[in-house]
């Protein structure tokens, strides 16, 4: 009865802020893409398919809208379904072992998360006498702030959120299950598998992991920061001998997904907004790469990458759009901006926003090397991210305008690393044309040529800024 008591305490309370508005149109955007790019390739049991993809499409609105703890939860639960669904079903040969262990991974974390997720409903009624607003995120969210959270309790709890979203962003160890699952879906499944659904994870981390246990955070925050470099240099190392084309983008999504978890949990605002980029620019450019491979595959049937030589003589187009998202994969530069990767190293330098002191990242001879080769400005549309999950966050943003005015030099670099590089870029992108005069070419060259600009300009301008 006690139980019952505390369920129906629980709201339909949705909202949206700058961080969930920029996934929930991410999520709008790819998911209707996907289900273009389904109507070729599925043939059989149409019907139900659409039916889960959108149901899917649900759930994962549903989590990135929740603003009640255990409504969250239902939505998070509901997203499994559709997936287990879509590569059960209409996924390849061994797709039954894909599923069960995409499954058990998931649901293993999940099922600690409720049991987190109902402690601190129960202790929110021991604290305030009252089980009105146990499953409110913004009432836990202040409840945090005055220490109701913290000591044993916060650490169990915070475990029991991070395992959840660690097992879906992936983090390093928990990742063996996103290639298998990569691998076995259809090509839509795998545009939302690595477009959104390891934005689930980095997004929870965010709201509830950090908003509701902070004390927590700080605690084991060295340690997510070891497994996040972890995961960044073993995914792209194993990402490097993959015969397959899905393994490989599906490594690299563990490797790219390290950074995100590395700009969280440097406890720094630059980092934080870096990270919430990331997962966009990881969610278009990665969206895009299996949209590309799925073109190939549904043609051939054949993934291996060592088959895949002279595409360029026989679909130039085709060539130049994979080429094109390759390199956006490997630089985030032609198709989303570098200030991304800019501000997660630049984080990385910087004080923590949870303790004023100098962040994880910020000690040894290689800070001043980095933090000297960034640009300290930051993008209009990132700037809609500063809504923030945590009660703390208030005194951050006030902390962080006080630190603008302290990085003169940053801005320097940041000037002239613009002013070197847009002149040599579209010198560049002028004699490219001039000298292709073919659109398809074009692309390739622009594509190839206009970072190099970059080996020149942050050097002059790290050093005209001293």
């Amino acid at each position: 009865l006690e139980f019952r008591r505390v369920l129906f305490r629980s709201n339909y309370e949705l909202g949206v802020d700058g961080i969930s508005l920029i996934l929930v149109v991410l999520t709008t955007l790819l998911s209707w893409i996907s289900i273009l790019a389904s109507f070729g390739p599925i043939q059989s049991r149409v019907k139900e398919y659409m039916i889960s993809f959108l149901v899917l499409e649900l759930g994962m609105l549903g989590v990135f809208l929740s603003l009640d703890l255990f409504l969250f939860y239902i939505f998070w639960e509901v997203v499994l379904v559709p997936m287990y669904l879509i590569i059960g079903i209409w996924g390849g040969s061994n797709r039954i072992y894909a599923t069960i262990k995409f499954v058990l991974y998931t649901l293993v974390g999940s099922l600690l998360m409720l049991v987190a997720i109902l402690a601190t409903a129960w202790t929110f009624q021991t604290v305030t006498g009252s089980w009105t607003g146990a499953f409110d995120f913004e009432r836990l969210r202040d409840l945090a702030g005055t220490g109701a959270f913290a000591g044993t309790f916060g650490l169990l709890a915070f475990l029991a959120f991070f395992l959840a979203f660690a097992i879906k962003v992936p983090m390093f160890p928990f990742h063996t299950w996103l290639p298998d699952a990569h691998v076995e879906a259809p090509t839509a499944g795998s545009v939302i598998l690595a477009a959104i659904l390891l934005k689930l994870g980095g997004y929870g981390l965010i709201r509830f992991a950090l908003g509701l246990y902070p004390d927590a955070a700080r605690t084991f925050g060295p340690a997510i920061v070891v497994l996040s470099l972890i995961a960044i240099i073993y995914g792209a190392i194993v990402a490097i001998v993959q015969p397959d084309m899905k393994k490989l983008i599906a490594y690299s999504s563990v490797s790219h997904m390290g950074f995100v978890t590395l700009g969280i949990f440097v406890f720094q605002e630059q980092g934080m907004q870096g990270a919430i980029l990331q997962m966009v620019n990881h969610g278009l450019i990665t969206g895009a790469l299996f949209l590309s491979v799925g073109i190939i595959y549904e043609r051939t049937h054949d993934r291996t990458i060592a088959k895949m030589g002279g595409l360029a003589s026989v679909t130039p187009v085709y060539a130049a759009a994979f080429g094109f998202f390759a390199f956006a994969s490997v630089l985030a530069h032609e198709i989303c901006p570098v200030d991304a990767v800019v501000m997660l190293g630049h984080g990385s330098m910087d004080e923590s926003y949870l303790t004023g002191e100098p962040s994880l990242m910020s000690k040894g001879p290689g800070a001043t090397v980095l933090s000297g080769a960034v640009n300290g400005e930051v993008p209009l549309v990132v700037r809609a991210t500063r809504i923030a999950a945590d009660s703390r966050y208030a005194q951050i943003m006030a902390v962080m305008q006080e630190a603008e005015g302290q990085r003169p030099q940053l801005r320097r670099i940041g000037d002239r690393l613009g002013a070197w590089y847009t002149p040599l870029a579209v010198s560049i992108a002028a004699l490219a044309w001039w000298w292709t005069r073919n659109p398809v070419r074009f692309l390739s060259v622009v594509v190839v040529a206009t970072p190099c600009p970059l080996l020149i300009a942050i050097p002059v301008a790290v050093i005209g800024a001293g």
